[in-house]
């Protein structure tokens, strides 16, 4: 996992066909909807609502994926196999994400991706 970028710009290119705009404007909803999702996903988790905070994890997987935010990805799909397994994750596993995310969130590069536009 340590060769996993925090932030991709290949996938985020290949994905919007090279629209810069769109890959702005797409990272820019990103930032907003990562730590919404998260935090849903948390909540659910924490009332044992398992399949609940599954979904949340899932949708925040998509937009990891499509944003290359490759980190993010790799750990959502993580924590959705245990929450639709017999096993679900430790809550640990949850703060490393919601880490991730901020990371993410935070980063200079995401940061003049967006505003470069």
């Amino acid at each position: 996992m340590d060769n996993l970028k925090t932030f991709n710009t290949v996938n985020l290119l290949h994905f919007t066909e090279n629209d810069r705009i769109l890959s702005a404007q797409l990272l820019e909803m990103s930032v907003t909807d990562m730590p919404s999702f998260f935090e849903k996903a948390l909540k659910s988790f924490s009332a044992n609502q398992f399949t609940d905070s599954s979904r949340w994890i899932h949708k925040l997987k998509g937009v990891a994926a499509t944003v290359g935010a490759d980190l993010i990805h790799d750990k959502s799909r993580t924590l959705e196999l245990k929450l639709k397994s017999d096993t679900p994750p430790a809550e640990e596993e949850y703060r490393s994400l919601g880490n991730s995310i901020e990371s993410f969130c935070c980063d200079p590069d995401v940061a003049a991706w967006i505003s470069d536009v």
